[in-house]
């Protein structure tokens, strides 16, 4: 009996164990780079640190790493680039994923393992590059400094991570967990999303745990915890911590929050210092005290062209619960409600301003309340700002001018200077009335008739001002059909699909411009995955000159759902293709 339980366990020993295979083609250069196509390469990888310096690398498929659940006595795969001997990082190195997949990886590494505490398929950075990868459906655990892709980019201004995508759950004991990257600390991250589910104690991002390089084009969606127990943590929908610029970049989800303790979380970022954050959103339901549907608190922080639409259950702003230090917010707007005591808002601090903002938060808490900011320090400066009394159910604030629902629909409220509140015009499309700027900030959706029944059931954003760069159609003021055609008469166009994000539809738009006689145009609607795989065609036939819309509804061809992810959507008029990028949730 023993000899064949001794069998048996040399049998599973071999079935479980794992190879170190070096990679049959590439000598680690730029020019002729070492090619993954395995997981015993990727393990080799893992296990020669002499292979972490100035050396290039291709995956030239997808890894199937489900297996690594087995490795070292439940650790799982052990990480590139982690210290076990001092700063021996993945450093001036180079990984192309060239859009291949890493399936399953499992790391359970505690921080007794390594000199520097850093989870992830790499765990410490330094110089280098990492692009086109997909890490799906992880399951990483560490203590601090955890991500599904990074465990920590160290203090360098060279790094990037460039197209790369995370999926399934991290789990973090300390400080830095973030659902790509746990600590940037210099490098550039662009084009870049996490729908991981995170939990960590404190610097917890969906995206990012606390981070200090240029994020650009990036987002995440899901959900994001804390350990339930812990002070003074930083939380956020894209980062803990932040203390560089943002742009372009949102979230999409869920936030609980610890309620017990005060805290630093925001739809966006949770605690931004110093940090220039442009043309961001956040679209969200926040469960926890001291947040905002943006950000948390800001210190001495500059938002500009940014906007949130969020649900707190919890003490919080809809926008900002703390503006502190010298802050400027400029040209953003919230929606939605909290239970908070700023519509926009709760405490604009010290010296911080607030310049051409407004917002429509319902704010149902039962003591002092604003409907746009909740208190305002002396010293603090709040102009040409406004709040819908009506949405709000207030008509107080601590700064800015309450207007009706009606009002705040109207165009003239933001750009005729005998507004009362208005001292100088808002930018919009088209320079209405007083408005003489010309960076076209802000835009209306004032189309009427016949134009909104065929283009979008409701107006633009229900009829309030909203941020040019959420849609690209000039539809400022437009109030006929024929001036609407105005904009496609000397070309194809197609709008930015809205929502999107969205779940369960979302609805793309285009315009055909009127060619000869003004004949019928042979038009195809196609959804494709990410990999360039025809998902569904939602319309493929003839149409007339004008405005038209399809929905499409997250299904395939044959109406069966599919996964939630990145897809794209392609509108064909003759030899002339307009593509645009889909974010489909959970």
């Amino acid at each position: 009996m023993l000899i064949i339980l001794a069998i048996i366990a040399l049998g599973m020993g071999i079935l479980f164990s794992q190879t170190a295979t070096p990679p049959a083609v590439g000598d680690g250069s730029v020019e002729n780079p070492y090619q993954i196509a395995t997981l015993d390469n990727l393990y080799w990888l893992s296990q020669n640190s002499d292979e972490w310096y100035e050396k290039h690398y291709i995956q030239t498929a997808d890894i199937d790493a489900s297996s690594t659940n087995t490795w070292d006595d439940g650790k799982g795969f052990s990480p590139i680039g982690v210290p076990i001997v001092f700063q021996t990082f993945f450093d001036n190195s180079s990984y192309d994923g060239q859009d291949y997949s890493i399936n399953g990886l499992f790391i359970n590494r505690q921080p007794s393992d390594f000199i520097v505490d850093a989870i992830g398929l790499f765990g410490c950075l330094s110089n280098s590059i990492i692009k086109n990868l997909s890490l799906t459906n992880v399951n990483i655990n560490g203590g601090d400094r955890v991500g599904a892709l990074i465990g920590i980019i160290y203090y360098d201004d060279d790094s990037m991570v460039e197209n790369c995508n995370s999926s399934g759950v991290i789990n973090g004991i300390g400080s830095g967990i973030g659902g790509l990257i746990g600590v940037n600390n210099g490098g550039d991250v662009k084009d870049s999303f996490s729908s991981c589910e995170v939990t960590g104690k404190e610097n917890i991002g969906w995206l990012i745990g606390s981070n200090s390089g240029a994020i650009v084009d990036s987002y995440s969606n899901g959900i994001v915890n804390t350990d339930g127990n812990t002070p003074n943590y930083t939380l956020g929908g894209l980062v803990g911590y932040n203390g560089a610029d943002i742009s372009n970049c949102h979230f999409y989800g869920t936030i609980n929050a610890n309620d017990t303790n005060y805290s630093y979380v925001g739809g966006l970022i949770g605690y931004n210092s110093y940090g220039a954050v442009t043309d961001c959103y956040s679209t969200c339901t926040i469960n926890g005290s001291g947040s905002g549907g943006l950000i948390g608190t800001n210190y001495n922080g500059i938002v500009t062209d940014c906007h949130s639409n969020v649900t707190i259950n919890g003490n919080g702003g809809g926008l900002i619960t703390n503006n502190m230090g010298s802050s400027v917010i400029n040209n953003c707007y919230s929606t939605g409600v909290t239970n908070g005591i700023g519509g926009l808002i709760v405490f604009n601090e010290s010296y911080g301003i607030i310049n051409n903002c407004y917002s429509t938060v319902d704010v149902t808490s039962d003591y002092g309340c604003g409907g746009l900011v909740g208190y305002n320090s002396g010293l603090g400066t709040i102009n040409n700002c406004f709040w819908d009394t009506e949405t709000s159910g207030l008509s107080t604030s601590d700064g800015g001018t309450g207007k009706t629902t009606a009002e705040m629909k109207s165009l003239a409220t933001f750009t005729d200077v005998g507004t009362i509140g208005l001292d100088t015009a808002w930018d919009f499309e088209k320079n209405p009335n007083n408005d003489t700027a010309n960076e076209q900030i802000w835009n209306i959706d004032n189309s009427i008739g016949k134009i909104r029944t065929i283009v979008t059931p409701v107006n633009f954003n229900d009829g309030y001002p909203f941020l040019g760069w959420q849609n690209g159609d000039d539809i400022a003021l437009l109030s006929t059909e024929s001036e609407r055609q105005l904009t496609i008469a000397d070309g194809f166009t197609v709008l930015p699909a809205y929502p999107n994000p969205f779940n369960p539809s979302t609805t793309i738009r285009y315009g055909i411009p009127q060619i000869g006689a003004g004949r019928d145009l042979s038009v195809q609607v196609n959804i494709y995955d990410i990999t360039g795989k025809l998902v569904t065609t939602l319309f493929n036939g003839e149409q007339s000159p004008g405005w038209h819309f399809v929905t499409w509804n997250g299904t395939d061809q044959d109406r069966n759902q599919v996964p939630a992810g990145v897809y794209l959507s392609k509108v064909t008029l003759g030899n002339n293709i307009k593509t645009n990028k889909l974010m489909l949730l959970k």
